[in-house]
């Protein structure tokens, strides 16, 4: 692996499942961001949106109960009728996408208008992102393989350290990356406040992810910017990543994770403690780390792995020795 300003790039991005990774150890309310306007992504979310309500209407009369978009046998009934919408159709040619790859929708009803990064730097001591839009759709037929050329697209994860010295880790759930390791994460959600500048890239993760996902509110006590972190493949996904330290212990967290109402919390089929030790986070790594990962809805629970976005942030708050990560793979 090789070490620039500060950015790690790996020798084989291909095996280890990462391009680089880079530390930044900056508090989290120094990212800041700018936004470029660039296609009006809104149409697209609008016909979508028509098409789910419609899709909707259509599942109520073949099943006694509402829609469930983490119940597989809900999600195979939904599927084939928002795909095969005619409508579908127009959302590809506003999006500029092939419509012969509509059928690689997995989440059809995942409808939103994402960050995509246009450039990152460090300045004034912070952290200075340049913002443009993406649709999900998009991010969808990138990780199915599809290259769609000058896209990516953002997310936000945190690592939660509890006061009884733990690491709070989940299992995801659902049909994205099921049966893998990883923080309380998700697509940065491009708000017409992000946009404007009345809301941050860490305000946005603390309502869309820590809160919806964990259910944690104002348990956080102090936070850092830990790192940013470059998927390889054609989704060039680009996750920041936040270290959050919080009063709370590990079992509070999680009966609050238990209670949660929101409905994400699904996206985690249960949280685990991992001692925030250097020998305890690379055992962890050890075992369940394999390199790149695809998301493969059919991964049994006993062939579940740590997603790489996920390995080396853990490795790097422990220990700061990204490098380790290539002797696992």
């Amino acid at each position: 692996m090789d070490y620039m300003g500060g950015r790690y790039f790996f020798n084989k991005p291909e095996k280890v499942g990462l391009v680089s990774t880079e530390t930044f150890g900056v508090p989290a309310s120094s990212i800041r961001h700018i936004y470029v306007k660039g296609k009006d992504i809104a149409c697209a979310t609008a016909v979508v949106n028509g098409i789910y309500q419609d899709s909707l209407r259509i599942f109520s009369g073949k099943m006694p109960m509402a829609f469930d978009k983490f119940n597989p046998l809900h999600a195979e009934i939904m599927k084939p009728i928002m795909r095969n919408d005619k409508r579908m159709a127009d959302v590809f040619r506003i999006l500029e996408m092939d419509y012969s790859n509509v059928q690689k929708l997995y989440l059809p009803w995942w409808n939103m208008e994402g960050g995509m990064e246009i450039s990152c730097r460090k300045d004034g001591g912070g952290v200075l992102v340049e913002l443009g839009s993406r649709h999900s759709y998009q991010t969808q037929l990138m990780r199915q393989g599809v290259d769609i050329q000058g896209m990516n697209s953002v997310s936000v994860a945190g690592i939660v350290h509890t006061s009884d010295n733990k690491l709070v880790v989940g299992l995801r759930g659902g049909f994205n990356f099921p049966n893998t390791y990883y923080f309380n994460a998700g697509a940065l959600n491009m708000t017409e406040q992000l946009k404007g500048g009345t809301a941050t890239i860490y305000g946005t993760y603390l309502r869309t992810e820590l809160r919806d996902e964990y259910g944690l509110s104002s348990e956080a006590s102090r936070a850092t910017l830990l790192s940013r972190v470059e998927c390889h493949g054609k989704d060039r996904d680009i996750s920041y990543v936040f270290a959050i330290r919080t009063p709370a212990t590990f079992d509070e967290i999680r009966k609050i994770h238990g209670t949660n109402p929101h409905p994400d919390k699904h996206e985690h089929r249960f949280l685990e403690a991992l001692d925030a030790t250097q020998d305890a986070v690379m055992d962890f790594v050890r075992l369940f780390y394999k390199g790149a990962a695809a998301n493969d809805s059919a991964r049994r629970f006993e062939e579940r792995v740590l997603l790489p976005q996920g390995a080396a942030p853990l490795i790097d708050y422990v220990s700061g020795d990204v490098a380790a990560l290539e002797k696992f793979v």
